[in-house]
């Protein structure tokens, strides 16, 4: 093997790994910002009961009718 395809080859192999480090922190760094989003006690989880009991109103509105 000569010494430029090793070169090349190794250029190669050290791109993917770097891509793959790269999809893995921002993997990484989207899962943290979801945990936190969701393991707050707060504003969201209210939000979101909010947004169910406002649903929740409005079908049983019309089901009365």
């Amino acid at each position: 093997m000569s010494a430029t395809s090793h070169f090349l080859r190794c250029g190669i192999l050290s791109e993917k790994a770097q891509g793959m480090v790269e999809y893995a922190l921002i993997a990484a760094f989207i899962c943290a910002i979801a945990a936190t989003v969701f393991a707050a006690p707060g504003w969201l989880p209210d939000r979101i009961d909010d947004l169910y009991g406002a649903v929740q109103t409005r079908v049983e509105a019309l089901a009365g009718n």
